[in-house]
């Protein structure tokens, strides 16, 4: 019996040897992998009092995003039109039938390092009521030595689904 204890504690204790190597292992990747990564973030906000407000829209204007490449604008327009859709938010042409409208900025950062000189770097959308800013969602990205970065469709996907959130779908 006394040899038997032995043998489980001596198991017990290269399996728990084992998993602490394991778990230092994954620990030194995860540090690795965010000091030669780079970093995406995200946020929204809402005016303070104006939460109710957001809730009642159900038509909007998507216009286009200023940037400084074309293409680049019309797709994060039509992806954020895309993610709309689903929500039951309408979305309609022309301002007067419009609850709200949808304004962004696209941001470029160019390097030496990235293919083609630059990428998107950031994406902002502010939901426009009676003229005011009433909410806003962007999503940004920095890069570092041998990171990829994340192309606009992903990011504006990402502020797409923030601004559905705000508008309580």
């Amino acid at each position: 019996m006394k040899t038997i204890s032995r043998t489980m504690f001596s198991l017990l204790k290269i399996v728990s040897l084992e998993t602490s190597y394991k778990a230092l292992l994954c620990l030194l990747l995860i540090v690795f992998l965010s000091g030669c990564g780079g970093r995406t973030t995200g946020t929204s906000h809402i005016q303070q009092g104006k939460e109710t407000e957001l809730k009642r829209v159900s038509a909007v204007v998507v216009a286009k995003f200023q940037s400084s490449n074309e293409l680049v604008s019309q797709a994060v327009q039509n992806i954020i039109i895309e993610m709309l859709l689903p929500s039951g938010i309408r979305i309609v042409n022309d301002k007067a039938s419009a609850d709200a409208v949808i304004r962004g900025t696209i941001t470029f950062s160019h390097d030496a390092v990235s293919s083609g000189g630059g990428y998107v770097s950031g994406i902002t959308a502010h939901i426009i009521k009676a003229n005011e800013i009433i909410a806003a969602a962007s999503e940004t990205q920095m890069r570092t030595e041998y990171w990829i970065p994340d192309p606009p469709e992903v990011m504006a996907r990402k502020v797409g689904k923030k601004i559905r959130k705000m508008l309580g779908r």
